[in-house]
């Protein structure tokens, strides 16, 4: 666990803010578009398989995988694929 003030003292939270960093630099095409990546780069992340568990975050808090909404299939598929590891 970490402040707000204070994100270095958790790994995990460095880890989770490089790659929304590094997703958002890829798929951002300007400064001002990078917040409405947001909900698709949390979508991806959260279906996106851990190494450590096997399973999604979604999966382990919720039982069944998440699907993309019509509006979002577009771009989640393909668009938006992360690797866990």
């Amino acid at each position: 666990m970490s402040t707000a003030a204070h994100p270095e003292t958790d790994g995990q939270t460095e880890r989770v803010n490089r790659v929304l960093k590094d997703v958002l630099r890829i798929y951002a095409t300007s400064f001002a578009s990078w917040s409405s990546f947001l909900p698709l780069v949390e979508f991806a992340l959260n279906n996106a398989e851990h190494a450590s568990t096997g399973l999604t975050p979604f999966f382990a808090n919720n039982a069944p995988s998440a699907r993309a909404s019509s509006h979002h299939r577009g771009v989640a598929h393909g668009a938006l694929w992360l690797q866990s590891g």
